[in-house]
């Protein structure tokens, strides 16, 4: 029987999991159980045991406590919450921020570019790659 705490757990398993671009599989290796373990516990079908959820809590170096918040919120910068729907945002806001922190240098700047517009074109042209790189 899904109890409402592991269903939450799992919920967070698998955002925090994602969010750090893990697999299923390349969670698993890193705890030394099946995937199909990880699926059961993103699932809340199994109850996350106190080592492996600590050893989790190491793996995306979070706090135990954060495993047991029913909320949109990801994680935390600068004891700020930051959900899903901020999140791209964020990420937008950090890109410009990390773009902007080379200074005057156009050499720099335009490989930046040149990166990122060969992507978007890449991306343009083979959809299906797009898929393989989400968070």
């Amino acid at each position: 029987m899904v109890q409402e705490v592991d269903a939450i757990i799992g919920r967070n398993i698998m955002k925090m999991r994602k969010l750090r671009g893990l697999t299923q599989k390349g969670l698993a290796k890193m705890l030394d159980i099946t995937p199909q373990q990880v699926q059961k516990y993103e699932m809340g079908k199994n109850a996350v045991l106190p080592a492996k959820l600590s050893r989790m809590a190491e793996i995306f170096r979070c706090d135990i406590q954060d495993f047991f918040h029913d909320s949109d919120v990801i994680f935390k910068i600068d004891d700020k919450p930051i959900t899903h729907a901020c999140l791209e945002q964020y990420k937008l806001q950090q890109m410009i921020k990390d773009f902007l922190s080379l200074g005057d240098s156009p050499f720099m700047q335009q490989q930046i570019k040149n990166v990122v517009s060969s992507m978007v074109k890449t991306f343009k042209e083979y959809p299906a790659l797009s898929e393989k790189v989400k968070v």
